[in-house]
């Protein structure tokens, strides 16, 4: 998890507590998600595709997962 602001960026300790958040200020939060089963670049190119459309992922992620 970190802090952006002002271009700069922060990182936070696992479990962060009292943290202020100004206006215009973001934080990210990543988590794991679900495994799943099998080798990405495998996966049904239509669902890759719904996973784009649906804008659940960011462009960033889906490049790295599936090298689009």
């Amino acid at each position: 998890m970190h802090i952006e602001n002002d271009g700069g960026e922060e990182t936070l300790n696992i479990k962060p507590s009292g943290i202020a958040v100004k206006a215009g200020e973001e934080i990210v939060v990543e988590t794991p998600g679900a495994g799943g089963y099998g080798d990405p670049a495998k996966r049904d190119a239509e669902a890759v595709e719904e996973d784009r459309r649906s804008g659940r992922f960011s462009a960033g992620w889906l490049k790295e997962r599936y090298g689009e």
